[in-house]
């Protein structure tokens, strides 16, 4: 296993302290850990023999550290904040559908009674959006009701937020499973299409937790701290959105400026019921202007959380030759290859060469 990182700015020295989440007895560093010394091009690596799966932390020595990260597959790279489980540089070879190179997702939680009021703002605008709910308080009368969910989000994206909403940091398996899987199932049945990930509550998980997700098949889950740009998300279990809307104008400015080479997408989160407070400037005139905004750009790709999820995980699926030329699609869906600037249709099961 290999583990490839990019310094923090910030940081004098870098340490990795690694343990077995099941038996850190038999294997865990003495804490802060190994000090990484900077190979080619500043990146910092380690290489763990006999092992396929590992628990670890990256730290400054001094006080400074990442969160707790778990790591199941031959090689990572951290850089900036993520974790990637795939060469950060992959996407670079590829569009969006379509030849698009920006994308917009609009994620709120809760499920609360004003988003009766945000999904008709939404769909008005041809915005799409993924709405994370809990199947275990739509009694609640400031919830949408379970008989409403399907006119009212119908267009988007109805996605979870856990059943009750609880802190799931400290959470045990069989907690995990009443409030993760359970809900799976219960709204599956109930909406008739499989669940493709979930916002967390609170923006609380914890490795377990992320575990049994990916064995559960779900795709993605969504954290609270922003990234301020628009970058891809590293692992889409921890997704960073770009802003809480509060802070959307000047960045909304930004993306729609955005031609660079590279993928850029844009995720808005927040919750609707932040937009009825009287005192607030960042009230319902507020988003509908950030709606007006962003509506209608034929360079945009107004998608949900699921179906850029869908698309990043086609994309991984692709294999690049060393020398960049030679694309062979193996996932089920066809994706787009970026050639001389253009996005070029590659189906599934092809492989194709470009060269010049």
């Amino acid at each position: 296993m290999l583990i490839h990182l990019k310094k923090p700015e910030s940081w004098q020295t870098v340490y990795i302290h690694l343990w077995d989440e099941q038996n850190p007895e038999k294997f865990q560093t003495q804490w802060p850990g190994v000090r990484l010394k900077p190979g080619k091009d500043g990146w910092y690596t380690h290489a763990m023999k006999g092992r396929n799966h590992v628990c670890f932390v990256l730290t400054d020595g001094q006080g400074a550290q990442t969160e707790d990260y778990y790591l199941d597959k031959p090689q990572a790279w951290y850089v900036d904040g993520d974790l990637w489980t795939i060469k950060p540089d992959h996407y670079d070879f590829f569009t969006f559908p379509n030849g698009l190179k920006k994308a917009l997702v609009m994620s709120y939680d809760d499920g609360v009674i004003q988003d009766i009021r945000l999904t008709r703002l939404f769909t008005k605008y041809g915005i799409k959006g993924t709405f994370h709910i809990n199947s275990g308080l739509t009694g609640d009368p400031s919830k949408v009701p379970e008989d409403l969910l399907e006119p009212v989000y119908q267009g988007h994206e109805i996605s979870m937020h856990s059943s009750t909403h609880p802190f799931l940091y400290h959470a045990t398996e069989a907690h995990i499973r009443s409030e993760i899987y359970d809900e799976q199932q219960r709204l599956e049945k109930l909406l008739h299409h499989p669940m493709l990930g979930m916002s967390y509550p609170f923006g609380s998980y914890n490795i377990p937790m992320l575990k049994r997700m990916e064995e559960w098949g779900l795709m993605y889950g969504r954290v609270v701290p922003e990234t301020h740009d628009f970058r891809l998300p590293g692992d889409l279990l921890r997704w960073r959105p770009s802003e809480h809307h509060n802070q959307s104008y000047a960045i909304t400015q930004r993306f729609l400026a955005e031609e660079g080479a590279k993928l850029s997408l844009f995720l808005i989160w927040g919750h609707s019921w932040e937009f009825d407070d009287p005192n607030s400037e960042y009230n319902w005139a507020f988003m509908e202007r950030i709606c007006q905004q962003l509506s209608g750009h034929p360079d945009v790709w107004y998608a949900s959380m699921g179906d850029i999820a869908l698309y990043l995980k086609a994309l991984e699926s692709v294999e690049v030759s060393h020398d960049g030329h030679v694309f062979t699609n193996h996932s089920p869906r066809t994706v787009w290859v970026n050639h001389n600037g253009q996005g070029v249709a590659l189906p599934a099961g092809k492989t194709v060469t470009y060269r010049g």
